[in-house]
């Protein structure tokens, strides 16, 4: 069978679930004893089975954790898999990628730390963690190793989910237009670009900022003409060798600092390709993929590489998305934002 079209029970051999984890391909749940269970595609080890039999892998089975782990919470990505146990230990297994392929996994062997490309064994990454949360190639984890909460986070950075300033390859910066753009053209692939930079947001006459990064050069030229003040271009700094993609394998401490002044975190979310934490004022902040305004900050940058106010929301009590749209959950209540087609489904035709 490749498809279900209505929901069927998975086992009844297996009772008390306490909670279940949905990654790309593949799902896990931990139940009352603290044992985990896997299924779905098992691309990079993921769901800690050696076999190769698909059998293995089209029903929940068991997982392997290393002895005495009682596990508590599981998190899962694309190809990763998470588990929080009841002494306060992130385990970890499968890879990392971005858009260039495997980025790996940082797996501890005794005293000393190696990058495979991929591995079914669990390993620990990170310990006095009390929460933790995974997008599609990124985790980020609530811990507290010295008695206060410092936000830790590890994986890809390809567009600035890691909340890591400048350790993404890209930046922008803005064109002043009136009239007419000189130097204009297709982009292969799609959109427009300017000098080899492609457009990615518009600065439009009513003073509203719209994503550009399907808009033609025609369009592009006409919103110029209807009043268009500034080009928001996406430079490309340089291509991040994989040694220095691999370094943010490891855990690495978020800086909070940054206009969250005296804010304590108090938890922490993630959506396919952004990262959000939520401190005990209330107030939340994201960083990361924004090309759609998915962040919750509007158009402000293609990616937010470093954690930001999102005035519109607080005290939410989950938040999470796929790659174009975010929702959260806030006293009862659903929130959405991002590409309209997706974020508006649930909305109503207004």
């Amino acid at each position: 069978m490749q498809k279900r079209k209505k929901p069927m029970l998975l086992s009844s051999r297996v009772r008390s679930i306490c909670e279940i984890a949905v990654g790309v391909m593949h799902v896990l749940w931990h139940s009352a004893g603290r044992a985990v269970h896997s299924w779905g595609c098992k691309d990079g080890g993921v769901l800690g089975s050696a076999s190769d039999s698909l059998a293995s892998h089209a029903e929940p089975h068991p997982v392997t954790m290393p002895s005495g782990v009682a596990v508590r919470h599981v998190s899962c990505g694309d190809c990763h898999s998470c588990a929080l146990d009841e002494k306060r230990r992130v385990w970890l297994r499968g890879t990392y990628k971005d858009s260039n392929g495997y980025i790996g996994i940082a797996h501890k062997r005794k005293q000393e730390t190696e990058v495979l490309e991929k591995s079914a064994e669990p390993t620990l990454v990170l310990e006095g963690c009390v929460q933790v949360a995974s997008g599609a190639n990124h985790t980020v984890a609530l811990a507290a190793p010295s008695g206060h909460n410092q936000v830790f986070a590890w994986g890809s950075n390809a567009t600035g989910q890691l909340g890591l300033q400048g350790a993404c390859g890209f930046s922008e910066r803005t064109l002043p237009c009136s009239g007419s753009v000189a130097g204009l053209s297709p982009r292969e692939g799609g959109g427009c670009e300017v000098a080899g930079e492609q457009v990615v947001r518009i600065h439009q006459a009513d003073g509203s900022v719209r994503a550009a990064t399907s808009m033609t050069a025609e369009q592009v030229q006409q919103a110029v003409v209807q009043g268009a003040s500034a080009l928001v271009l996406q430079v490309a700094e340089r291509e991040v060798p994989k040694p220095e993609k691999q370094k943010l394998l490891q855990p690495q401490q978020v800086p909070l600092e940054v206009g969250a002044g005296e804010h304590v975190a108090s938890a922490l979310h993630a959506s396919a390709e952004c990262s959000f934490v939520t401190f005990e004022d209330g107030a939340v902040f994201g960083c990361g993929l924004n090309g759609d305004g998915q962040v919750g900050l509007g158009f402000v940058s293609m990616a937010v590489q470093q954690l930001q106010a999102v005035p519109a929301v607080r005290r939410a009590s989950w938040i999470g998305g796929g790659l174009h749209s975010t929702a959260a959950l806030v006293d009862g209540r659903v929130f959405t934002w991002g590409k309209a087609e997706e974020c508006g489904i649930g909305l109503g035709e207004k």
